[in-house]
C-alpha cells in the first residue's frame, strides 16, 4: 500500500465579483438527544442508533437499546445468561444485524455435596449451602442481535485468560475480531454461523490493534500502532502508526508504517477505503492526522 494523500481542508477566499449572490439555504436543527446513562458503545444501524451498556445486577449483563431519529425507543434487549458477560465492541453487518464482541464467564463446575448422614450436631446448627464460586470471563463471546432486537445467536471461544476486545467487523463472508490476550495483540476470524478460526498473534505487547475492517474476500485490514519491528519493517519514531493487511490464513501480506521524527503516532480509526485517522504526539504537542492510503 502507498500513502496517497494527507487530507487537508483548503478554503478559498473569493473576492467580490459581478456574479449573482448565492441563494440562501435554510438550515434546520436535527435531532439532538443524549445517550442513555451508562452507555459504553454506540453505533448506527439503518435509521436507528444503537446504545450498549454493561449494567451489573446479580451478574454483569449487557443491555442493548435502539433509538430512532425522533428519540423514540424502538426496542431494548438485555443479554443475561445468568453468568457474567461484558460487551467491549460492536458493529452492524450488511443485513442490519448487530454483532457484539466481548467476554463471558465460564459456567462453574458442579460442586459435589458432602454427605451429612451420621454427623453429630447436638446444637442443631443450620449449615448453609456453599455459594457458587465466581468464574472469570475467560471466553471470547459473540452475540448476534437481529434488527428487531431478538438475540438470535451466542458463540463462545474459551481462553486461558481474560480477553480484551478492541474492534470487530462483520460482512457476509464472516467476522474479524482484534484485541489482546496476555498483553499480546491478536486477530480472530469466525464464520457467521459461529465457527471460530485459529487465534493469530501478531507482535508483542509493544503493538496495539485499535480497529479492524474485514474485506469481502475474507482478508482483514488492521489499524493500530507499534513500537517494534513488524514484518521486517523497523520502528522509525517513538511509536509508529501501522496499517496491516492480513490474509485469510492469518499471515501478514503487507504493512505500512506511518512515522514522524521523535513522535508517537497511532491509527485509532479506519475504514474499507483506507481512510484513517489518529493522534501524532511530539513532545507536548498533540495533533490529529487524517490520511488516505491507496489499495496497492
Amino acid at each position: 500500500m502507498k500513502r496517497a494523500l494527507i487530507a487537508v481542508a483548503l478554503f478559498s477566499l473569493m473576492a467580490p465579483s459581478a456574479q449573482a449572490a448565492p441563494k440562501a439555504i435554510t438550515v434546520q436543527l436535527g435531532s439532538i438527544y443524549s445517550a442513555p446513562v451508562g452507555t459504553e458503545i454506540s453505533l448506527q444501524s439503518a435509521k436507528n442508533t444503537i446504545f450498549i451498556s454493561n449494567p451489573v445486577a446479580q451478574s454483569a449483563d449487557i443491555q442493548v437499546t435502539a433509538v430512532d431519529l425522533t428519540n423514540t425507543q424502538v426496542w431494548q434487549r438485555t443479554i443475561d445468561s445468568g453468568l457474567s458477560e461484558v460487551a467491549m465492541a460492536a458493529t452492524a453487518d450488511p443485513l442490519g444485524n448487530i454483532w457484539i464482541a466481548g467476554a463471558a464467564a465460564v459456567a462453574p463446575a458442579a460442586e459435589t455435596a458432602t454427605p451429612t448422614v451420621g454427623v453429630d450436631n447436638p446444637d442443631q446448627v443450620n449449615i448453609d449451602s456453599p455459594s457458587d464460586l465466581r468464574t472469570d470471563l475467560n471466553q471470547i463471546a459473540l452475540w448476534k442481535i437481529s434488527n428487531t432486537g431478538e438475540l438470535s445467536a451466542t458463540y463462545l471461544a474459551p481462553q486461558k485468560t481474560i480477553p480484551m476486545i478492541s474492534s470487530l467487523s462483520a460482512t457476509n463472508s464472516g467476522i474479524s475480531i482484534v484485541g489482546s490476550l496476555d498483553s499480546k495483540p491478536f486477530l480472530l476470524a469466525a464464520t457467521t454461523s459461529g465457527v471460530f478460526g485459529k487465534l493469530v498473534f501478531l507482535g508483542s505487547s509493544k503493538t496495539e490493534f485499535n480497529t479492524v475492517v474485514r474485506n469481502s474476500d475474507g482478508t482483514s485490514s488492521i489499524y493500530g500502532s507499534s513500537a517494534e519491528t513488524l514484518a521486517g519493517k523497523k520502528l522509525a519514531g517513538i511509536r509508529d502508526g501501522v496499517l496491516i493487511k492480513v490474509s485469510k490464513t492469518g499471515s501478514i501480506t503487507s504493512l505500512v508504517r506511518s512515522s514522524a521524527l521523535k513522535a508517537a503516532r497511532s491509527w485509532i480509526s479506519g475504514d474499507s477505503s483506507y481512510l484513517v485517522s489518529g493522534p501524532v504526539i511530539t513532545g507536548k504537542v498533540t495533533e490529529t492526522a487524517i490520511t488516505k492510503f491507496t489499495s496497492e
